[in-house]
């Protein structure tokens, strides 16, 4: 079982992986105070908003890791421990799919003029229920002996050391 022990890794790798899009995070608060025509600002929007989405579904699902897990030495995997399809990796980011869409439409939708009021209202509640579904996700992992989260249940993956992991961390 010690080859499930990888909440500690996930979590730098999540690290990791927030460093190789530092990039377009920074790039994202110029573009919120330069002024832009509104069509560059909603591209930008949907291309900011979808790279990170796009690239944790096509690295997983060509190599079953993320720059991260790679440099952390771990691995997701189907149940059965063979590699994971698309439709699996997919399938592990689909909340998130659906609550960046949700805020991307809802802040496009403000952009063009504001909205009702409804729209504030929803993105509250759709920024909570993803802090909600976070938490939830890292209860789950630290509950079951596979260290599986929730969104491993909903792809039917797990997430294993490998060999060679040229950045080592202590799991407790």
């Amino acid at each position: 079982m010690k080859k499930y022990r990888t909440t500690a890794r996930r979590f730098w790798a999540g690290i990791v992986d927030g460093l190789v899009f530092l990039p377009v995070g920074l790039f994202d608060q110029w573009v919120n105070i330069a002024n832009l025509p509104l069509s560059m600002l909603v591209a930008w929007m949907l291309f900011s908003n979808a790279a990170i989405l796009l690239y944790n579904v096509l690295m997983h699902g060509f190599y079953g890791q993320t720059l991260g897990k790679m440099a952390l030495g771990v691995k997701v995997l189907d149940v059965s421990e063979s590699p994971i399809s698309m439709r699996q990796a997919f399938l592990r980011e689909s909340a998130y799919i659906v609550f960046n869409a949700i805020t991307v439409i809802i802040s496009i939708c403000l952009a063009f003029g504001g909205g009702p009021k409804i729209f504030h209202t929803t993105q509250t509640i759709v920024g909570t229920a993803s802090i909600i579904w976070f938490y939830a996700e890292i209860l789950t992992c630290l509950t079951n002996k596979k260290r599986r989260a929730i969104h491993d249940f909903i792809a039917g993956t797990v997430v294993v050391k490998t060999t060679n992991a040229p950045v080592e961390v202590s799991e407790a």
